[in-house]
């Protein structure tokens, strides 16, 4: 955990607290883990979002402005006119007794009267509850309900998701929802914090738990296959092929959700050999291999100038040059200033005749 957090509970984790109240106590005995790309991204975004300067890829740029959109439209709803915020990426605290039980920091805060909007803006792509269903956000009024000395009216929790399905989500908190809201998060936390508290593997609740890696029952559900007794199968058909085919429809359902399971906590097993191993520790039977090289034309105007020189012709060397459609997008909108949807039609425009849209395989989604 950071300092800022001071190893306490914050409301961005509540829903994992919710849904296995023993992650905490496990989670709070291993050490921070590295910043992901993904992760990053979004910390960027948030800073400009806060006002700071920082450097944004042009996708960064996108998600930023639409989440401006997607802010104001949510003032708009909630009030009926548009106003400056009352705060931006402030972390407020929650204390029991004079000690901090928990804290949340959301994107933006505006006050009207005795009326708060709360937001918090989504950068990435995985399905994130609805507003109304998202107890993080209920974590968050609570916070400002009793930052406020629980003399609100409401409070209107939303979330801002650029890349998913629901873009902007809003649910309002009356006097009553409130006192309720903070019922639950102190019974949250309270489980919590039982040192017997049991852990509940599930893909949500280890999604983004620190422990996943070395969670004893996360591992036990995840290698548990749930296949009904039936007859050995022959020796020359006992293959991977041969037992998936013998499963009935219930089987591969609970197969694939413990499937997914099983990768992200494998996904953290092989991390942690990998930063054991390169801090020159040994795991038996294993070793690092060093990474794939792999040469990038940085410069292919020079290249071509060279290859020119050998005897080649600009027919040839355009036949070896593969032009991908993100980053050719973003040169076009370096050269024309053009945006969404103007920024589509031209590139429909630019490549009509020259390019091939190919379909990939159909993908298995749960629904």
């Amino acid at each position: 955990m950071s300092d800022e957090r001071r190893n306490r509970p914050s409301a961005s984790g509540m829903e994992r607290l919710a849904l296995c109240p023993g992650s905490w106590n496990l989670e709070s005995t291993l050490p921070p883990e590295p910043e992901s790309e993904d992760a990053a991204s979004g910390t960027r975004i948030h800073a400009a979002l806060a006002g700071e300067n920082v450097t944004l890829s042009h996708e960064e740029r996108d998600t930023l402005e639409t989440l401006d959109r997607l802010e104001m439209d949510a003032v708009r709803t909630v009030f009926g006119f548009l106003k400056d915020a009352a705060l931006r990426e402030h972390r407020q605290w929650f204390f029991l007794k004079g000690v901090p039980a928990f804290s949340g920091k959301p994107d933006v805060v505006y006050c009207v009267g005795t009326d708060i909007l709360i937001l918090d803006a989504k950068t990435g792509r995985n399905d994130t509850p609805i507003a109304a269903n998202n107890i993080q956000l209920r974590a968050l009024a609570v916070l400002w309900d009793d930052r406020n000395l629980y003399q609100v009216s409401s409070i209107t929790v939303g979330i801002l998701a650029p890349w998913q399905e629901n873009r902007l989500t809003l649910a309002r908190y009356d006097r009553d929802n409130l006192d309720a809201a903070r019922e639950e998060i102190l019974g949250v936390l309270k489980r919590a914090e039982d040192p017997n508290a049991p852990r509940v593997p599930s893909i949500e609740a280890c999604r983004y738990c620190r422990a996943r890696g070395v969670c004893p029952e996360a591992r036990a559900v995840a290698l548990a296959l749930p296949v009904a007794e039936t007859p050995e199968l022959p020796t020359p058909t006992r293959t991977p092929e041969a037992f998936a085919a013998a499963l009935t429809g219930d089987e591969l359902s609970a197969c694939l959700t413990r499937g997914r399971l099983f990768d992200r906590i494998h996904e953290a097993i092989r991390d942690e050999a990998k930063r054991r191993m390169t801090a020159g520790e040994t795991i038996p039977g294993w070793t690092l291999k060093p990474g794939t090289k792999r040469t990038t034309i940085t410069d292919p105007q020079a290249v071509f100038q060279r290859f020119a020189a050998l005897g080649g012709t600009a027919e040839q060397f355009m036949r070896v040059v593969k032009v991908t459609n993100g980053k050719l997008e973003s040169a076009v909108r370096d050269v024309t200033g053009a945006k969404g949807v103007s920024l589509k039609q031209t590139m429909a425009a630019l490549v009509e005749g020259a390019s091939e849209e190919k379909e990939t395989n159909p993908s298995l989604e749960e629904v």
